[in-house]
């Protein structure tokens, strides 16, 4: 089996970018935060607009419709969870009372029986004190 060739640039390509590479990382480090025209003649194109990209501004605080924003979703939110909260509070309450009435059902059913089992017993015993 023939194995593939790893495809590499050759020395003599990389030995040219390499210089140009370190030079530009230099001239950033070194170029003065407010002078990116210094830069720009030692460093190539993209180093320097990664040395003059202005720093982000400190946040200042919110005005005040972005704080109504936020209070009004922060309001919608929880009426949202509050009325999924009640929907499951009024189906689980409905669950209770179907199983109340099963087993309410249930003991009547047993009570019936047990009652139709006494009459019974009743009529038994009777029978047989008639009959001494």
């Amino acid at each position: 089996m023939a194995t593939k060739k790893a495809t590499k640039k050759t020395p003599k390509k990389a030995a040219k970018k390499a210089p140009k590479k370190k030079a530009a990382k230099k001239a950033v480090k070194k170029a003065p935060k407010k002078a990116p025209k210094k830069a720009a003649k030692k460093a190539p194109k993209k180093a320097v607009k990664k040395a003059a990209a202005p720093k982000p501004a400190p946040k200042k605080a919110a005005p005040k419709n972005r704080l109504e924003e936020a209070v009004e979703t922060l309001e919608k939110r929880y009426q949202e969870q509050r009325d999924r909260l009640e929907k499951s509070a009024l189906e689980i309450e409905r669950e209770l009372e179907k199983r109340v009435d099963s087993m309410r059902k249930q003991v009547e059913d047993f009570g019936e029986r047990i009652r139709g089992q006494l009459t019974n017993l009743r009529g038994r015993i009777e029978k047989i004190a008639g009959r001494k």
